[in-house]
């Protein structure tokens, strides 16, 4: 599916014509093709998706490449413990982490260097907002370690502006997200108003680049969703000034 999608947002016609389901045979296949853009399954006999992109990194090849991971961000995760934001496939990448205000978990670790040895209920937050996937007081440890030189920033997020943006999405896309899953939008939306963002990108050499960027939004979540439930989402406009409503 995601192919298809990639074809249908380009004007000009593209194909995709070459597949591999070893590592080494599509190691060999890249090589030989020079393909503008491949897609890697982390999981791959002989040389999985990763070593491939390492290998047309070190080639120079002028080639983009992206990794699918069946078992999601940690197996990312995982298997990227050893790369920085100067090597290989995190080169390009610059990753924001978006919170509510009530329960900044991450930032509050990652900023204070304490990881998981402070919660959110420490600095006086409660705790409660209505992005029930991102309500977590205390962050992971084992996360916080394996960000340490991957994260770039973070951005927090009222409740009130989950539910703008989730009825924005709706209105122009014709896209459901639940409300948690639409704190992601925050990014895009202070790279165009934070002096402290505008800040980042001059020091990162990014400012004359964003008209080019690519903005992800790791937007999980709304699919499974009740009707009823997501009628009420839609009239949900919590106080601008609490977590919770």
């Amino acid at each position: 599916m995601i192919y298809q999608k990639l074809c249908a947002a380009y004007e000009e016609d593209c194909t995709f014509e070459i597949t591999a389901a070893r590592g080494g045979d599509a190691w060999k296949l890249t090589q030989r093709e020079k393909p503008d853009l491949v897609f890697m399954d982390i999981h791959m006999p002989y040389m999985n998706g990763f070593e491939i992109i390492q290998k047309i990194e070190d080639s120079h090849l002028a080639i983009a490449g992206s990794i699918k991971a069946r078992g999601g961000i940690y197996e990312v995760l995982k298997h990227t413990e050893d790369l920085t934001m100067e090597h290989g496939l995190l080169k390009e990448i610059h990753c924001f982490f978006a919170e509510p205000t009530q329960a900044p978990c991450m930032l509050l670790g990652m900023a204070t260097g304490l990881n998981s040895g402070i919660s959110v209920q420490d600095i006086g937050l409660t705790g409660l907002t209505h992005a029930d996937g991102l309500a977590v007081g205390r962050p992971s440890g084992f996360v916080c370690g394996v960000m340490k030189t991957m994260l770039s920033g973070e951005f927090t997020i009222r409740d009130a502006k989950l539910y703008d943006y989730m009825r924005d999405l709706l209105e122009t896309e014709d896209i459901f997200l639940e409300p948690s899953a639409c704190a992601v939008f925050q990014g895009p939306v202070r790279l165009n108003q934070s002096p402290e963002v505008r800040e980042y990108l001059k020091k990162n050499g990014l400012t004359d680049k964003m008209e080019q960027a690519v903005h992800m939004a790791w937007a999980t979540g709304g699919s499974l969703v009740p009707e009823d439930v997501r009628e009420e989402y839609k009239c949900t406009y919590p106080d601008e000034g609490s977590g919770k409503m």
